[in-house]
């Protein structure tokens, strides 16, 4: 996975909408949108398998963006 990738990963897996994630991270939310690549290449399913395969806690926990 790319670092864009993984940085989409950690914050949407945190629960952030498509949104949040593309302002955190100055990107287009199209950019984002494109976690369904970032699903295959992980064999998961979802935001939820997503969460736990990054080890990421709910947004409302996240002191600081990730890569930040």
């Amino acid at each position: 996975m790319s670092k864009t990738e993984v940085r989409v990963a950690r914050l949407v897996g945190a629960g952030l909408s498509n949104q949040e994630a593309a302002r955190r991270l100055g990107v287009s939310v199209r950019a984002v949108e494109h976690l369904t690549s970032t699903y295959r290449k992980l064999g998961l399913r979802g935001r939820t398998e997503l969460a736990e395969a990054m080890g990421t806690a709910p947004a409302t926990g996240l002191t600081t963006a990730p890569g930040g």
